[in-house]
């Protein structure tokens, strides 16, 4: 229910009488803290327009007693009862006499006006509002008066306390909407006020501080919003309307009331061109008296409307009591047969307990089945375990004879490799062992023939020379000395180019290993050159695939897969190829993972033989080979258990499957789940070969030497001993595996990248090896300088011999014979020491080239013999391996045949335990039902079984519906109808019996309440009437104020001349500007004492004025201010104030100057 709203308040603590204290005590102070909201009236409720302000005297009702409305009854029963007869406006003489009491009371002494310390406006800016672009007022805490000329910003001022606290834009008479009020060729509008917020009175302090800013931002698209700051303005509280009704409620400021902040327009209208009929709607509103009303109209609806159900609901208790009566006499007829329903009760009790019995039967046979199920499960079991181990012993033999085959296969080819080399090397030597025996039987036949001509010329120069040995003599003897020296120099230089002839066969070795080193490094290079170029065909390959993934496998595969589809007499419609299927999660392993898998990426998984056959058909028809086919079974593998350490990342970890039935193949066929994956080499021989990690069978790693780059290496042990590395090759081919094709390009040119990081490497080698030729090349070439330097200089000393022999000859007196001797002597000489050294070298060299060429040769034989024995071990080793993969076929498919069955024997073990239980619970639960319904178990009677005693508890039943279908209800049904009805019956006269109680107190509360409105009404208007009164004697003026409200409507009458003291005052209308702004001003001023808000508003209240008026309203609006403690008032008027008013510290001047001259200013 709304609370009443506080609209009049006593300005003296002391009550001159009876009335005069109940007054005071129905009226609450609304500057109290607890005291200061008004009740909230709901949007449709709330004025929704001012008086027009067009309307003027000629349409206005006539200001007499008899108004058009004077003689018109209340229409409704509510004015009826609030108005009761008018009675209670009855005494005005008296009630006036009473607030003339008070009021002369209170003029005895006034005392200091303090301000408020909330609820008060602080300050009000506006930014690009009606013609100001910025306008900024500090305003004081209780008097002020905003003056200035017309344009300077006066009235916008209360505009904008009016739009900002809430109003609408039409209550300003101003503009019809928000977008009015912007400066012209502006696109938006702010405007804020700032409220005191200080004191026990302060709205929630500790969010808002001492102040509270309150802004209002709108713009020329119509969109608006309201922005609660704290009171430094830097955080903003909230943004809804709702907080800034609760604001101004709290502060009771009364915004949306016309006398409050009465416009220019309003004010112009109140002072001087209101109607009665419109002065008393502005004194109603003001004192809210009317919205009082309008709660108050409320209450008595909600009321009318509850009566109206109560004497609906009268009825209705009637009838619940109609059918609890008629339930209660139909319970009394059951109560009276019970003899039946105990017989029926003894069958219904054995029928339970036979129910029990029966079942209890059926769960004794049911276990029976189950422990020869559990039986047969276990064996199956056994059998399975013992399949298991059978597959893994064979598996371990396979990779064993694997790895010895693949072990052998390397070691064969790298012999192959060693021993092409050792045989390439024994042709070699055996070829120059040939050409050395030719060379020496021809040096040796050319080296005797030679002795035996320098035999036969020396005996001739002996012969000769002793002939002519008569002539000699000292010049002979030089030129002999001469000769001799010459031939000791002929001979040394003969011996220095032996040794360095010597020297060249090592360098031509050294030479000779250099070259060897350059090709196989020129080898390597070109081996890397060709694994890049395969890199790139692969990502060529990479690329092309991107649109078709069947690329990868062999031809025709699509024509295949065409074909099965349209075949249609598939059990189980095949599942291939197993790459589709497979999506690889990291690249870098694609090339190992591929190779291991071998050809089971593009095999085809079948589950049956006839399957088998009929795919093997299609696959023949298609034209494509190399596809395996694989038979499966259909239970899924359960790995629980069977996986290594969860760090470790296995082939099963880093692919991901679309098909259950091909990861079980692949864990089945290669056992992916327990092979682990790790880069480094070193890190997996550490984890592999020193502590084998459990459910582990080998690990995949990446080969450590730049040779074997991409490729890979597969370490296992056994027993934690029997260590092996098998080298896994690259795979070449397109990716049969599904994956990010990006990641696999990205992945194949880092491998090439780091291909090409090799070949650099090895290009560097090639360099430093070629560089190595060079400088032997070079030391080669410097000796066969040094050797034809000293060939020339043995030529030099050769003649020099042959000219100190012919000066020799001169002293024989020119014997031309013995000197034709000589020379053909020293021919020979030099004819068999060539031949004899060349045959010396060829006997050497022959020799220990014979001697390599046995070696080679025994080396060649012993290879021949490895060789045989080593392809004889692959052979072994691969008939050992095809024989266990034969095996192991068998033994999987044994196991998948047991796998099978095993299943079948655990859903039907599962489908038995499950009936136990069902039948247990069953039997326990009738059991349990049994003995909640019985005191125990019952025996059966001899004879008594479960289908007899339901015989007869059917003609029992039968005979007591027949007797339930008289009454229309079982015995339980109706006792429980008869529950029912009763409890309905109270429960409907309980809550009547609240709802009469409740409708009471209502009315009773409204009553109180409309009294409470009669008496406000009352010692409202007299307080106003008075107070009119006192205002006009303060000039000489005499008058009254005439409140009818009966016919709504508020007459002032004047009359300025004191000294007619008879005269009955007269109408406004004949009074002049001056006086009649006067008195409306004097109007205003009372009914302002009896409002409640914290601030008053009044724009232009001197506008008609002469001067004299103008002091005269001027110091009463301040002294009537200064009475109302508390209050703020913003007086607004376009002429300066005069007087003393401009030196009181309570009031502040302020003064707005033109913006226009304010431009002009700042132009100068």
């Amino acid at each position: 229910m709304p609370s009443h709203k506080r609209s009049y308040q006593p300005h003296d603590d002391s009550q001159n009488s009876a009335n005069a204290g109940t007054l005071a005590s129905a009226s609450e102070s609304p500057s109290s803290p607890s005291h200061r909201k008004r009740p909230r009236v709901h949007e449709s409720e709330r004025p929704t327009s001012q008086p027009d302000s067009s309307r003027n005297e000629d349409n206005a009702p006539d200001d007499n007693l008899t108004g058009e409305h004077g003689n018109t009854p209340p229409r409704t029963q509510y004015e009826i009862m609030r108005d009761a007869d008018w009675q209670h406006l009855q005494h005005e003489e008296l009630d006036d006499r009473m607030a003339t009491q008070k009021v002369l009371g209170r003029t005895v002494q006034i005392g200091s006006n303090n301000a408020a310390e909330s609820g008060i406006i602080e300050s009000v800016t506006c930014i690009n509002f009606m013609c100001h672009e910025r306008l900024h007022v500090e305003l004081g805490p209780l008097i002020n008066f905003v003056v200035g000329e017309n344009g300077s910003g006066k009235s916008a001022v209360l505009t904008a306390i009016t739009l900002c606290l809430g109003a609408k834009a039409s209550s300003t008479n101003r503009g019809g909407s928000l977008k009015a009020f912007i400066k012209e060729g502006k696109d938006s509008s702010l405007i804020q006020v700032k409220l005191k917020n200080r004191g026990e009175g302060a709205y929630q302090p500790e969010i808002y501080g001492n102040a509270i800013v309150v802004e209002r931002h709108f713009n020329k698209t119509g969109v608006s919003g309201f922005k609660i700051k704290n009171g430094m303005g830097s955080r903003t509280i909230s943004t809804t309307r709702q907080t800034i009704d609760d604001i101004v409620e709290h502060f009771c400021l009364q915004v949306d009331n016309p006398l409050n902040i009465l416009s220019q327009d309003n004010a112009r209208q109140f002072l001087n061109s209101a109607s009665g009929a419109l002065k008393y709607k502005y004194f109603v509103q003001g004192v809210q008296l009317e919205s009082l009303d309008r709660d108050y109209r409320l209450i008595e609806e909600s009321l009318e409307n509850t009566d109206a159900k109560l004497n609906s609901h009268d009825g209705h208790l009637e009838r619940l009591k109609s059918n609890a009566d008629q339930a209660h006499r139909l319970a009394n007829i059951v109560r009276g047969n019970n003899q039946m329903r105990e017989t029926l009760q003894v069958i219904r009790q054995k029928l339970i307990w036979a129910q029990v019995i029966k079942m209890e039967e059926a769960t004794a046979e049911e276990n029976q089945n189950l422990q020869v199920q559990e039986t047969r499960v276990r064996q199956l079991e056994q059998q399975r375990q013992a399949s298991l181990a059978n597959i893994d012993a064979i598996m371990s033999r396979i990779l064993k004879f694997k790895e010895d085959c693949d072990q052998a296969t390397h070691e064969y080819d790298v012999f192959c490799e060693q021993h092409a080399e050792i045989e390439a090397e024994f042709t070699k030597v055996k070829q120059t062992v040939q050409s050395l025996h030719q060379e020496e039987r021809m040096a040796q036949s050319q080296w005797q023939a030679a002795r035996e001509e320098i035999r036969q010329t020396m005996e001739k120069i002996k012969e000769e020379e002793a002939r002519l040995n008569a002539a000699t003599g000292d010049a002979r003897a030089r030129k002999q000395e001469e000769l001799d020296n010459a031939k000791v120099s002929l001979q040394e230089n003969m011996n220095a180019c032996n040794d360095l002839r010597a020297s060249q066969p090592d360098l031509y070795q050294t030479l000779e290993t250099a070259k060897a080193d350059l090709n196989e490094a020129e080898s390597e290079a070109r081996s890397k050159i060709s694994q890049i170029s395969e890199v790139d065909e692969e990502i060529k390959r990479l690329h092309r695939a991107k649109g078709n993934f069947l690329d990868a496998f062999p031809p025709n595969m699509g024509r295949l897969l065409s074909l099965i589809e349209k075949e249609n007499s598939w059990s189980s419609k095949p599942v291939g190829p197993v790459g589709r299927f497979v999506a690889l999660k990291r690249p870098e392993w694609s090339s190992i993972i591929e190779k291991f898998l071998g050809q089971t990426p593009q095999a085809f998984l079948v589950k049956t033989k006839s399957d088998m056959d009929r795919l093997r058909h299609l696959m023949n028809t298609a034209g494509v080979k190399n596809c395996p086919i694989i038979k499966t079974f259909g239970q899924t593998l359960d790995l629980t258990g069977k996986e290594p350490d969860p760090r470790y990342n296995t082939i099963l970890r880093v692919l991901d499957f679309d098909n259950t039935m091909v990861r079980d193949a692949l864990i089945i066929n290669h056992s992916i789940e327990q092979v682990i994956l790790i880069k480094d080499r070193t890190e997996a021989e550490s984890v592999v070969f020193e502590k084998k990690p459990k459910n582990s069978v080998g690990c995949l790693c990446f080969h450590d030497h730049a040779s074997k780059r991409g490729s890979g290496l597969l370490l296992s042990s056994r027993d934690g001993s029997n260590f092996s590395t098998s080298p896994i090759d690259r795979f070449n081919g397109s990716p049969r595996l599904r994956s990010d094709s990006e990641d696999q390009i990205k992945h194949r040119q880092e491998h090439k990248q780091h291909l090409s990081a090799d070949y650099e490497q090895i290009q560097q080698r090639v360099n430093a090896a070629r560089a190595e030729c060079q400088k032997h090349s070079s030391s080669i070439m410097k000796i066969d300088s040094e050797v034809k330097t000293l060939e020339s200089n043995q030529r030099r000393v050769r003649n020099l011999i042959t000219d100190l022999e012919t000066e020799l000859d001169s002293f024989e007196s020119g014997d031309n014979h013995l000197r034709m001797l000589r020379a053909t002597l020293k021919d020979y000489q030099e004819s068999e020491q060539h031949h004899g050294t060349q045959y010396g070298a060829l006997v050497d060299r022959k020799s220990k080239e014979s001697g390599i060429m046995q070696q080679s040769a025994g080396r060649v034989k012993l290879g021949r013999q490895q060789k045989a024995e080593l392809e004889k071990k692959i052979e072994k080793a691969k008939t050992k391996v095809s024989t266990n993969e034969d095996a192991l076929r068998v033994a999987q498919t044994d196991k998948i045949n047991i796998q099978e069955t095993l299943e079948r024997a655990n859903t039907e073990l599962d489908q038995i335990r499950e009936q136990v239980v069902k039948k247990n619970s069953i039997a326990l639960k009738l059991e349990q039902d049994a003995l909640a319904v019985t005191s125990g178990r019952i025996e059966m009677d001899a004879g008594e079984n479960h289908e007899n005693l339901t015989a007869k508890f059917k003609s029992l039943q039968h005979q007591l519906r027949e007797l339930e279908s008289r009454l229309g209800g079982t015995p339980e049904e109706i006792v429980e109808r008869e529950q029912i009805a009763m409890q309905k019956y109270n429960e409907g006269k309980n809550l009547f019996q609240e709802l009469l109680l409740t409708q009471k107190a209502l009315r009773r509360a409204l009553t109180e309440r409309i009294e409470r409105w009669r008496y406000f009404q009352r010692h409202l208007s007299a307080r106003t009437r008075v107070n009119f009164s006192y205002l006009l004697s303060e000039r000489g003026f005499r008058g009254k104020m005439i409140i009818d409200h009966r016919s709504k409507i508020l007459i002032l009458q004047v009359e300025p001349d004191e000294h007619r003291k008879n005269g009955k005052g007269r109408s406004t209308n004949t009074l002049s500007g001056g006086e009649k702004s006067f008195s409306s001003i004097c109007m205003l001023l009372s009914i302002w004492e009896a409002m409640g808000s914290s601030i008053r508003c009044l724009d232009e209240f001197d506008v008609f004025m002469d001067n004299v008026n103008r002091a005269i309203s001027t110091n009463m609006l301040i002294t009537a201010a200064r009475r109302s403690v508390s209050r703020q008032y913003i007086l607004i008027t376009p002429n300066a104030i005069e007087g003393r008013a401009e030196l009181d510290k309570d009031v502040k001047v302020i003064r707005l100057t033109d913006p226009r001259q304010r431009q002009l200013t700042s132009m100068v």
